[in-house]
């Protein structure tokens, strides 16, 4: 696996992980003043996209995206501050199958075993 490291003018910076056939296999962008990544990730030896993350302060925030590999999206959450908020599952048609969202999230303490 290849590693490339690019600048950018604009503050951020650019990873890019590639496969043995010269595919990307995961790509990251990184923004330094406000400390954000995105990643993106692709299915094994292709060029098509798997998932999209965002992340601020280091853990996931935002939009994650995942794509079937005929590039149709697959699931889609919405991430605050790593809780997942809303959640969509989608068919390879474009059914959406399940659609959840949370509104809270409670935890008083260690589970009784």
């Amino acid at each position: 696996m290849l590693l490339a490291i690019l600048g950018a003018n604009d503050g951020s910076s650019y990873t890019i992980f590639y496969d043995q056939n010269k595919n990307h296999s995961k790509r990251r962008q990184k923004k330094l003043e406000k400390q954000r990544r995105r990643m993106e990730i692709y299915h094994k030896a292709s060029k098509v996209l798997m998932s999209v993350e965002n992340y601020k302060k280091g853990v996931l925030h935002g939009v994650k995206i995942i794509y079937f590999q005929m590039r149709k999206v697959a699931e889609e959450m919405n991430f605050v501050k790593r809780y997942n908020r809303v959640y969509k599952k989608l068919g390879q048609e474009g059914t959406c199958f399940l659609k959840s969202q949370f509104t809270k999230i409670c935890n008083d303490g260690d589970a009784d075993l």
